[in-house]
């Protein structure tokens, strides 16, 4: 943890109620605090409205209504290029999946995560440790 001895936020980006509501859970056993949107507009506002909002990492969805997750990383990229940003899918799309890791993404997973929750764990918990090693900086 950071010297403030904060827990560090994630930004959970998911149409679904129940995904939301799940990753939330099992970030905050982790160790980690959640804040949820339902939209890609909804998160994009929150970050044009609060520059100051301290988040380490960013779980979207790439299929959701109005903008796609794919859409949302490429305005995020222009807002705040620093942010990590790690993908969930209903589908596996392998052309989707290489557009999201080549414009920066630093995964791709497919819900639901139960046979890739280590693995999505593990890249989160390195994402945080990244970050917190530059704000230290």
């Amino acid at each position: 943890m950071t010297s403030r001895q904060r827990k560090p936020l994630i930004a959970v980006v998911d149409d679904d109620a129940l995904i939301r509501r799940s990753l939330n859970r099992l970030l905050w056993a982790r160790g980690y605090d959640a804040t949820t949107y339902a939209s890609g507009y909804e998160f994009l506002h929150t970050i044009e409205s609060t520059p100051a909002l301290d988040l380490h990492c960013v779980v979207l969805d790439i299929q959701m209504p109005g903008l796609d997750g794919l859409e949302v990383q490429r305005r995020l990229r222009l807002l705040r290029p620093d942010l990590s940003i790690v993908f969930l899918s209903s589908r596996y799309v392998p052309r989707v999946r290489e557009a999201a890791l080549r414009a920066g993404a630093l995964g791709y997973f497919t819900k639901p995560l139960y046979d890739d929750m280590d693995e999505f764990v593990r890249v989160i918990d390195a994402v945080v440790k990244v970050a917190e090693w530059d704000e230290d900086e």
